[in-house]
């Protein structure tokens, strides 16, 4: 089977099913695209309109806002876009203003890997 290369807006321990040892890489939006677009057996869990929208806008193809809670598998390469600021509760960022975040260095790319 091969590997699924997730898409998310976030990551959370409730996406772990058990006990496990995990890498983080920030990665660059190009890295993250290529990781993405060449992917096979691709799993968008982005929950936000907006950033479906600038993540297309950047060149990510069949991304989908997919609103749903996910698993993490053994062999799954999550791809997690992370703000780095702390948002109003109930604020929803348009495309724009994620579009500003970005040019401002406030979102970043992560992979998320577990350490074999």
């Amino acid at each position: 089977m091969d590997r699924r290369v997730v898409l998310g807006n976030a990551f959370s321990i409730g996406m772990l099913t058990g006990s496990v040892v995990l890498e983080f890489e920030k990665i660059s939006v190009e890295r993250a695209r290529e990781l993405w677009n060449e992917g096979r057996n691709k799993v968008s869990v982005v929950g936000h309109q907006g950033t479906v929208e600038l993540l297309k806008q950047l060149g990510f193809k069949d991304v989908q806002f997919n609103r749903v809670r996910f698993e993490k598998q053994r062999n799954d390469v999550l791809i997690v876009v992370q703000l780095k600021v702390r948002l109003q509760e109930g604020q929803v960022l348009s495309r724009e203003q994620l579009e500003e975040m970005l040019k401002e260095g406030k979102i970043e790319f992560w992979v998320v890997r577990e350490v074999q």
